[in-house]
């Protein structure tokens, strides 16, 4: 299989020499505010949240092949601060958090106002999008479109 260069580079800077992935997976939102705040995930502040991320980033981004994190709370902060190093592969998430649709035809959409070029200039080596999707749901054909956009702008087509 042949890649774009930008591409066999995004990869290469996500994973080891062996080509295996070992990702920190930080990209959590929701999930993260009811872990800190068990009692009242609506306690958790923004600022308890991208504070935890870059701890836990400084920690373990230096053993993980990359990071995972989320363009809300945790990519520009870890970036801008030093947290994750320069020499370290950046993925980030452009979904929105949350799913819209039944069950059986989960909608997966992307954060409003963000995109792949923006993950682009951060120095994201990589997206991540978590697609919901059933070859037989009723929306197969829209989540299989919206695949096709990001990997377009993911490989700059």
């Amino acid at each position: 299989m042949s890649f774009l260069l930008g591409t066999r580079r995004g990869l290469d800077a996500c994973s080891s020499p062996r080509g295996t992935f070992a990702v920190l997976a930080l990209d959590h939102r929701q999930n993260l505010r009811a872990e800190l705040h068990p009692a009242d995930p609506d306690a958790a502040t923004y600022e308890e949240m991208a504070a935890f991320k870059r701890a836990v980033v400084r920690a373990l981004a230096p053993v993980a092949t990359g990071t995972l994190l989320d363009p809300e709370i945790g990519a520009a902060q870890a970036v801008a601060d030093g947290s994750l190093p320069g020499s370290a592969g950046l993925l980030v998430a452009i979904e929105a958090t949350g799913y819209e649709g039944s069950p059986k035809a989960r909608i997966s959409r992307i954060l409003p106002g963000w995109s792949v070029e923006q993950a682009k200039r951060m120095g994201a080596s990589a997206v991540k999008l978590l697609l919901y999707y059933h070859p037989g749901a009723a929306n197969a054909a829209d989540q299989e479109r919206l695949l096709a956009r990001v990997a377009a702008a993911a490989v700059g087509g």
